[in-house]
């Protein structure tokens, strides 16, 4: 993606778009013109699953101007997410647990579709163990008071779990495993109520390969149908 926002900007765009994405992910078209079926619709779920999960939790203050079901050398699927701008928002207790459970979202939608869990589980579960521990120790927003000066397990911003003895390392545990399953939980509600966005929009991706913000704007909306978008313009 750094490589397409470079050329975007070369020929002078404003912002990153359909054409500049795919201009350098040609070998990879290919690859995805070639997917085995069953995992790209897996994947196709997965990254949906994300993109629902982040629109209802977070639309205040982020935007989804892209979700990409094809792969690369580091990902089978992408959702491109940036913070709106002159949009602040707090580092709420609620807030952070809907970042995390917009991490887990894609694991738990493929669950939904019993599905195998698809590759990206472990890079989101890293991902959202991260934001667990930042809430504990660097912010205190948990519930246990067993961690003393929060501050003091924060060096450069970087967590130094290191420095807990025995005691806090498994009371820590315990707190991560709340706070992922009350997040897995926020995630879980939001997409049972949106089983059909889930497979409209999973639909959509798997025939496209990749949809950019006003397509899933109108995907959501139920203003546009996966049948009737245009044939994906993926030239090799």
């Amino acid at each position: 993606l750094d490589v397409a926002m470079v050329k975007a900007k070369n020929q002078g765009k404003c912002k990153l778009d359909i054409s500049s994405i795919l201009s350098v992910h040609k070998s990879e078209i290919k690859k995805f013109l070639k997917m085995d079926p069953q995992i790209l619709e897996n994947t196709a779920v997965h990254e949906t699953g994300h993109f629902i999960v982040a629109k209802e939790l977070q639309n205040k203050y982020s935007i989804i101007n892209v979700v990409s079901v094809i792969p690369t050398k580091d990902y089978l699927g992408v959702n491109c997410i940036e913070d709106k701008k002159n949009v602040i928002h707090s580092q709420s207790r609620k807030e952070i647990i809907n970042e995390i459970a917009v991490s887990l979202a894609g694991d738990i939608a493929t669950k939904l579709k019993n599905f195998e869990p698809s590759a990206g589980k472990c890079g989101d579960m890293e991902r959202a163990t991260n934001y667990a521990k930042r809430m504990i120790l660097q912010l205190g927003l948990n519930d246990s008071e067993n961690f003393g000066e929060y501050n003091s397990f924060a060096i450069d911003n970087e967590i130094q779990t290191q420095y807990l003895s025995e005691k806090q390392k498994n009371l820590l545990t315990e707190e991560i495993n709340k706070i992922l399953k009350e997040a897995e939980k926020v995630a879980t509600d939001v997409l049972n109520k949106k089983m059909d966005k889930l497979e409209t929009i999973s639909k959509a991706l798997m025939k496209q390969g990749i949809l950019r913000k006003e397509q899933l704007d109108k995907l959501y909306s139920g203003e546009l149908k996966p049948e009737n978008l245009p044939k994906p313009n993926l030239i090799l």
